[in-house]
């Protein structure tokens, strides 16, 4: 079952039109859509609801939440762009993943629910030639690593670029996150910003 929920999310990025999750599930529950089988005409959602039906788990519960708040932000990307984007990504040694397991692994890993936002907003950057498939990845792994209580500090941590510290919790998190490391030497100290940094604020963060 779960082979067929990555592969039905793969079928729903290269042929569905997200509009309609946008215009149907904006005004709907989460309760509402597991109870009416609403949005059962998109597939991983479909796939979803066949799951409830062999025991609603609360795993799954915020997985379909998690999928939808991904869908959702990816309204503005046409179907050919995501197919094409799927097609490439699939055929590049660099990436060497399917598409929908790899989203899936990484959306049931999701610790908040804004990151699949995140996740998706990553995603349309490669789909808009913005971004390379490593980049992808490396933006990948710092929304999985990264606490969000500090993404109120990356514009700073950039501006500084390792000229002011900020507190020690906020540094490490950047560390291991992979949107900073630790510069050491005669006369040189500090966390300082990766490459990744700079692409995570740009593509990855809510700018207003």
């Amino acid at each position: 079952m779960k082979s067929k929920l990555e592969s039905s999310l793969t079928d729903t990025l290269k042929n569905s039109q997200l509009s309609s999750v946008i215009s149907d599930a904006g005004e709907l529950s989460l309760d509402s859509i597991l109870k009416d089988g609403l949005l059962k005409d998109i597939p991983v959602i479909s796939s979803m609801l066949n799951l409830f039906k062999l025991g609603v788990s609360l795993q799954n519960y915020f997985l379909l939440s998690k999928l939808l708040s991904f869908l959702k932000s990816l309204d503005n990307v046409n179907i050919e762009s995501r197919k094409q984007a799927i097609k490439k990504l699939e055929a590049d040694t660099e990436y060497s993943q399917n598409v929908g397991e790899h989203l899936i692994l990484l959306l049931d890993r999701m610790d908040d629910l804004n990151k699949p936002k995140m996740i998706a907003r990553a995603f349309t950057a490669y789909c808009k030639k913005e971004i390379n498939s490593v980049q992808l990845q490396r933006l990948y792994y710092a929304i999985d690593r990264i606490l969000l209580c500090d993404n109120s500090h990356i514009k700073t941590f950039l501006n500084n670029r390792g000229k002011e510290e900020l507190p020690v919790d906020i540094e490490q998190n950047f560390v291991n996150s992979g949107l900073g490391y630790v510069k050491s030497g005669y006369g040189v100290g500090g966390v300082y910003p990766t490459e990744l940094c700079g692409l995570f604020y740009e593509y990855a963060l809510q700018k207003e």
